[in-house]
């Protein structure tokens, strides 16, 4: 039997048409990457009700960017918008160092979340 996903969470690519959350995934070390897959795997089973979880927080407001928590050893930040009511679009990937975003990384995010809105 097939699965199907409530929710779909989909990759940023770039005009020219690099992958490069999928890049910055596979430049993770393992134990990361299982992370964001689990992660991942979360979110398109629950979306937007991990809201009330450490999982998952909205960081702007418009547009609307939600940010997916992975933590372990890094704090994995993946960055996504609503694309529409069951399809969502990660924009940005990044190592979290600091307690606040920084806002180098909120301005890729904001950048690329208005070619889609």
């Amino acid at each position: 039997m097939i699965k199907t996903l409530k929710y779909q969470l989909i990759f940023y690519k770039t005009s020219s048409g690099k992958d490069i959350i999928a890049d910055f995934i596979l430049n993770c070390e393992n134990n990361l990457k299982n992370k964001i897959r689990t992660g991942i795997k979360i979110f398109e089973d629950y979306g937007l009700e991990l809201l009330k979880t450490k999982w998952l927080k909205k960081i702007y407001h418009n547009p609307g960017i939600f940010e997916l928590r992975i933590t372990g050893g890094k704090q994995i930040r993946l960055l996504f918008i609503q694309y529409n009511s069951q399809v969502f679009l990660i924009i940005h990937a990044f190592v979290k160092k600091t307690q606040k975003i920084p806002g180098k990384e909120l301005k890729i995010a904001l950048k690329r979340a208005k070619e889609f809105i």
